[in-house]
């Protein structure tokens, strides 16, 4: 071969980025991701990518179709030419969109039938109907859950993609058209990618996954993988790119947008009444602020001490920020993080009108002292005189307590008088998980609940009947 040659196949590499995606290693340069990757080799003929945003699930979608459309696929056997395919999205005006460009990104040249055009802000089209047909007669059809479940009838196709969470009857009606020789390898392929969100899922992880809870068996024959979004997972990104898409996502769907779970809420979680429409950010700050509190779950261990500075405007609670140790700490550093918490609010010490604070004892800090008492020294200090600027008191904590405080928070979310910040990361993720066991995500609530208490309990003018003051 000479150097002719090798510059020509050179070029038409280059112009292929199909084979790029093939033969590239992960990375800038648009090899597999090692999750494309394993989707992709896995001989299963049911597979499941539920992944992260931005990770490239839709990318492994438009390459497992363009290797069924040309019939040559890297690990599998795949339908001869001539075979049909369908791509299930959930609205096809803007879905076959979306997959259109994604597609075109990974076209190999020459390959369309002339009468297969790009057409911009519709997607690809063949007469007058969504669908990729190529020279060879095999193609690909768009189908969307808006459509009736009538568009689903009648055809059999040999492979199906579909595109983010469906309807239920519309991916039961896609897989009844699907090839039902499967002894024949390649026949019959159903590939999902899909993120978790803006649909119930629960029928469908079921069908992959089975339930415990309901004693139901996974559906035979399925491989799904979990991705959640990291350099690893997405090496054609930068890392600074996936910190600010962490950094922007909705604490609400985190589980579902970042770490590709199923859920963004957990099931049977203790206050229920919590949702998104407590949250607020630093444009829906309280103006009319009456009082100003903390309060304060102790641990010694990183991250077991937990501290929250929240504001009363006389109907709800706004839990404005919060302190948690992140490292093994003492009484001296945290007086320090919470005073500094305390000031990128505008708020003195002197300010805090009330502060609650667990029974801890100080152990060997301070025989016969409590950590509370060791705090209000540190807080003298920093405020320079000898008094304390406010008391510590202990919250109420007789059988029950617990129980009649998750009750109060919950019913003061529906009713809106308990506000959250968007900040409060760790408060946000026990609010939406913490099912009432004696655990990490317990610390969060319990600081919360001593000060909201105060303020929201239908008894809150009579302040003895919830606190003990030290």
């Amino acid at each position: 071969m000479n150097l002719g040659q090798l510059i020509q196949i050179s070029k038409s590499y280059q112009a292929d980025p199909l084979a790029r995606y093939v033969m590239e290693k992960a990375g800038q340069r648009g090899g597999m991701s090692p999750p494309q990757r394993r989707l992709h080799a896995t001989d299963s003929r049911k597979r499941a990518f539920i992944a992260a945003n931005k990770i490239g699930k839709s990318y492994f979608g438009s390459a497992e179709a363009w290797f069924h459309l040309l019939s040559r696929h890297p690990f599998r056997q795949v339908p001869e030419p001539g075979s049909t395919g369908w791509v299930l999205c959930s609205d096809l005006r803007t879905g076959w969109e979306v997959i259109s460009q994604v597609m075109r990104e990974l076209q190999p040249p020459g390959v369309l039938h002339e009468a297969c055009k790009w057409v911009p802000g519709i997607g690809y089209m063949y007469r007058g109907t969504k669908q990729i047909m190529l020279a060879s007669g095999s193609s690909m059809v768009g189908k969307g859950c808006e459509q009736s479940l009538l568009a689903l009838e009648s055809a059999r196709v040999q492979w199906a993609w579909i595109d983010e969470p469906p309807k239920e009857g519309h991916f039961h009606g896609l897989r009844a058209r699907l090839t039902m020789d499967v002894s024949t390898p390649g026949c019959g392929a159903l590939f999902i990618t899909a993120t978790p969100v803006g649909r119930p899922c629960e029928w469908l992880r079921r069908i992959l996954e089975g339930s415990v809870e309901d004693n139901i068996d996974p559906e035979p024959g399925w491989y799904v993988e979990h991705v959640e979004l990291s350099l690893e997972n997405a090496p054609h990104r930068k890392q600074e790119d996936i910190d600010a898409q962490i950094m922007e996502c909705s604490p609400w769907e985190y589980n579902q947008r970042i770490m590709a779970q199923w859920d963004g809420l957990t099931k049977g979680r203790w206050v229920s009444g919590f949702s998104e429409a407590n949250m607020f950010d630093d444009e829906q700050i309280p103006t009319n602020v009456e009082s100003v509190g903390i309060g304060w779950d102790h641990g010694e261990l990183p991250g077991k001490s937990v501290c929250y500075l929240v504001a009363w405007d006389g109907f709800a609670v706004w839990v404005l920020d919060e302190y948690c140790n992140e490292e093994r700490s003492t009484p001296a550093t945290e007086a320090r993080g919470v005073a500094d918490m305390c000031k990128r609010w505008g708020v003195a010490l002197t300010d805090i009108q009330e502060a609650v604070g667990d029974s801890n004892s100080a152990g060997k800090l301070g025989i016969g002292f409590t950590i509370n008492d060791l705090l209000m020294r540190e807080f003298a200090k920093i405020a320079g005189g000898s008094r304390p600027p406010f008391n510590i008191a202990v919250p109420y904590k007789r059988r029950g307590s617990i129980d009649s405080r998750v009750r109060l928070l919950s019913i003061a979310c529906v009713d809106g008088r308990f506000r959250v910040h968007n900040g409060c990361t760790k408060l946000v993720s026990s609010l939406r998980h913490w099912r009432g066991g004696n655990d990490d995500l317990k610390d969060a609530f319990d600081a919360v609940s001593y000060i909201a208490e105060i303020y929201i309990s239908p008894g809150a003018e009579n302040k003895s009947e919830f606190m003990i003051w030290a």
